[in-house]
């Protein structure tokens, strides 16, 4: 339809569409540290006192998540997308000895664990096709737009505080 010599119609010419992303990405990362510290019973010779020292624990389960989007729908315009999903799996006191325990810790794990920390950011790119135009063939024009959001739950020791809500753009 536009075959002619002229320039004027290169933007219709070159117009694409791209229906399906370039990249669609998960991950996820478990991490889990079980330490137990148990101080040796100090006595004196001469006394037959023993002292009962308690066990000490050192827990750390947490269950991450990355979500990566990238999606060229056009030639000149892009979207990118992504979301981190930091999550800790809470296991009761003390050792997992019982069933009624690790039931609990598995449960905990299948439902993603108690998020902590969620952050995601957009991003919205244009390449204005300004050398389509025979007047302005000579310039260049990115147009971007980023948003970002950030939430952070509460400390387990106030929760009566609430979560952190952080959002912005540009």
């Amino acid at each position: 339809l536009f075959k002619g010599k002229t320039h004027w119609f290169d933007l219709i010419k070159d117009f694409n569409f791209n229906p399906v992303p370039s990249q669609i990405s998960f991950r996820a990362d478990i991490f889990r540290q079980f330490g137990v510290i148990k101080p040796r019973s100090v006595t004196s010779d001469f006394k037959n006192i023993k002292y009962n020292t308690p066990e000490t624990f050192d827990k750390y389960f947490t269950f991450d998540r990355n979500y990566i989007v990238r999606w060229d729908l056009t030639h000149s315009l892009n979207l990118d997308y992504s979301a981190l999903n930091n999550a800790r799996v809470d296991e009761p006191y003390g050792r997992l000895d019982t069933k009624e325990k690790r039931d609990t810790v598995k449960r905990n794990f299948w439902k993603g664990g108690r998020n902590v920390v969620f952050t995601q950011t957009a991003n919205f790119s244009y390449n204005v096709p300004t050398t389509k135009f025979p007047l302005i063939d000579w310039t260049t024009l990115r147009i971007k737009y980023a948003a970002n959001y950030r939430w952070i739950g509460a400390s387990r020791l106030a929760y009566n505080l609430g979560n952190f809500l952080e959002n912005g753009q540009q």
